[in-house]
C-alpha cells in the first residue's frame, strides 16, 4: 500500500496523505449540474433573506427552493442553517451549518463559512460544548475579513458571560502557544501569538512562531509577510516551509539545511519547536520528491525529542506505507488516534491500509469518520470514497467523489486523477484519459501509475 505524499493542507496540521491501493483512484464535487437562470436563484435569495427575521419558515423554504436549483449555493444552506437554530432546532442547524462550511469551502465562499461558524458556535454553546463552541467562534472572527464578525463576536460575547471572564483571548507566552497549538488548538495559538514580543523574547523568533501558526492554517501571505527575506534561522525555518507548499522542495531543504546549521541544541522550548518543524519540513519536502527512504529519519528524529509529535507519528507512518510497511505504519497510527480519536488525516491514513487489504466497508467507514471531523477541506477523505466505489464498481458515485475531492484543491495529490482517467478509458475517452493523466504527473511527477497508464493508451492497450 502506497499513501499519498505529504502536501500543506489545511487546520490543524500540515496535511498527511492520502492512503490508496495501487488499482483505481477517485475524487469528486458534488456535481455536475444544470444552472437555472441566475436572476431566479438570486431573486429567491433575496426573498428568503428579507423574510428570516419575521418568518423565518417561509425564509427556509425559499432557501430550499434555491439549493434545489443550485446544489452547491453554499450560502443558501447556511440559511437554512440559520433558520433552524430560530425554530430552535440546534441538532438540525448543526446539520445544516456543517454542509454550508463543506460546500463553502469546496467553492471558497468565505461569506457562508465565516456565517456558517458563527451558527454551529452558537449549537455548540446550546449544547453545554462551551470548549467547542469558543473553539468554532474564535475560528469564524480570526479567518474573518470584518464584514461578517458580528455574528461571532456575539457568539463569544455569550459564552464568556456563561463562564464570568471578560477578556476574549488572553495573549500567552510562546511555551503556552506551542503547548496549545500541539494539544489541538491552532485557533488558540493563533490569537494568543497575535502580540508584540514581550521583553526578553526575542522579536525574530516571535514572529516566526507566529508565522508558522499562521502556515499551519494555511494563512501563508500572513505568514510570508511577517518573516520577509531575512529574520535569521527562525524565518528560514518558515521559509522553508512556504517552499514545501509551493512544490519547490529543493530549495526548501537548502534553507531548512542552512537554519538547522549548529542548532542541534536548541536552548528553548521555543527553539526545540523551531527545530522539530524544520526537521518535519525535511521530510515532507523528500517524501514529496518520492524519497521516502530520506524523509523516514527525519520523521524518527522529531519523535526522539518528542515521542508524541503528532507530525512526526503521521509523517513516519506515511513514510512507513510507502517503503511497504503497512503494519508498522497502521500501529503509528492507531497511537494517533488513542490520544486523538477524531485526528481526520490519521482516519483517512487508516482507511488506505484497509482499503488496500480489500477491507472495503472499513475504509468507507473510515473515510466517512474523517469527513465527520470537520476536515472538509481535506480531498483525501472524498479521493478515498471514490476509490472505494470505483473498486464495487459504482461509477457514478466514483466520479462524484474524485471530482469533489479535485474541486477542493486541484494542486495536490494526485491518484484522483488516476482514478478519474481509468473512468474515461471505460467510457472509450482517450483523450480526456491523457489529459488527466498528464495533470495526475504534473501534481507528482514520481508516479509511475499515471506514465503506466499512458504508455499503455500509446501502445492501445489501455483499458
Amino acid at each position: 500500500m502506497r499513501l499519498a505524499p505529504l502536501v500543506l493542507v489545511l487546520g490543524l496540521l500540515l496535511g498527511a496523505g492520502c492512503g490508496e491501493p495501487p488499482v483505481s483512484q477517485p475524487v469528486a464535487v458534488d456535481g455536475p449540474f444544470e444552472l437555472p437562470p441566475r436572476s431566479e436563484a438570486d431573486r429567491l435569495l433575496l426573498d428568503a433573506a428579507r423574510l428570516e427575521e419575521t418568518d423565518p419558515e417561509a425564509a427556509d423554504a425559499l432557501y430550499a427552493q434555491v439549493v434545489e436549483l443550485r446544489p452547491l449555493a453554499s450560502f443558501a444552506w447556511a440559511g437554512r442553517a440559520r433558520c433552524a437554530l430560530a425554530r430552535g432546532d440546534r441538532a438540525e442547524a448543526g446539520r445544516l451549518a456543517r454542509r454550508a462550511m463543506r460546500y463553502g469551502r469546496a467553492i471558497n465562499d468565505v461569506f457562508a463559512i465565516q456565517d456558517s461558524e458563527s451558527t454551529l458556535g452558537l449549537v455548540l454553546l446550546g449544547q453545554g460544548r462551551d470548549s467547542d463552541a469558543h473553539d468554532v467562534l474564535l475560528a469564524a472572527m480570526l479567518s474573518s475579513d470584518g464584514s461578517q464578525m458580528g455574528c461571532a463576536y456575539q457568539g463569544l460575547g455569550e459564552l464568556y458571560s456563561l463562564l464570568g471572564s471578560a477578556a476574549p483571548v488572553a495573549p500567552l507566552s510562546h511555551d503556552e502557544a506551542i503547548a496549545a497549538f500541539e494539544a489541538g488548538e491552532p485557533a488558540r495559538a493563533i490569537a494568543g501569538l497575535d502580540r508584540p514580543a514581550r521583553s526578553g523574547e526575542d522579536p525574530t523568533t516571535h514572529a516566526a512562531l507566529r508565522a508558522l501558526v499562521l502556515l499551519l492554517d494555511r494563512r501563508y501571505d500572513e505568514a510570508r509577510e511577517l518573516v520577509g527575506d531575512d529574520g535569521g534561522r527562525p524565518a528560514a525555518v518558515v521559509r522553508g516551509h512556504l517552499r514545501v507548499a509551493a512544490k519547490e522542495y529543493e530549495a526548501a531543504e537548502a534553507e531548512l539545511t542552512a537554519a538547522l546549521a549548529g542548532w542541534d541544541e536548541p536552548g528553548s522550548p521555543a527553539d526545540a519547536f523551531l527545530v522539530r518543524m524544520a526537521w518535519i519540513g525535511l521530510g515532507w519536502a523528500a517524501g514529496n520528491r518520492g524519497d521516502w527512504s530520506e524523509a523516514l529519519p527525519w520523521f524518527e528524529r522529531v519523535l526522539q525529542q518528542r515521542a508524541d509529535d503528532r507530525l512526526g507519528l503521521l509523517g513516519k507512518a506515511n513514510a512507513l506505507a510507502w517503503l511497504g510497511d503497512a503494519e508498522g505504519s497502521e500501529a503509528l497510527l492507531r497511537q494517533v488516534l488513542e490520544s486523538w480519536p477524531d485526528d481526520p488525516y490519521a482516519l483517512a491514513e487508516l482507511a488506505g491500509i484497509q482499503l488496500d487489504r480489500g477491507e472495503l466497508e472499513a475504509a468507507e467507514a473510515s473515510y466517512r469518520a474523517a469527513l465527520v471531523t470537520g476536515a472538509e477541506q481535506y480531498t483525501c477523505p472524498w479521493e478515498g470514497l471514490g476509490l472505494v466505489y470505483l473498486q464495487q464498481g459504482r461509477l457514478a458515485e466514483a466520479r462524484e467523489h474524485l471530482e469533489r475531492a479535485v474541486a477542493i484543491n486541484p494542486h495536490i495529490e494526485y491518484r484522483k486523477y488516476n482514478g478519474l482517467a481509468r473512468i474515461a478509458l471505460a467510457e472509450g475517452d482517450t483523450e480526456e484519459a491523457r489529459r488527466l493523466l498528464l495533470r495526475s504527473i504534473e501534481n507528482y511527477p514520481a508516479d509511475p501509475e499515471a506514465a503506466e497508464l499512458l504508455r499503455e493508451i500509446d501502445a492501445g492497450g489501455a483499458r
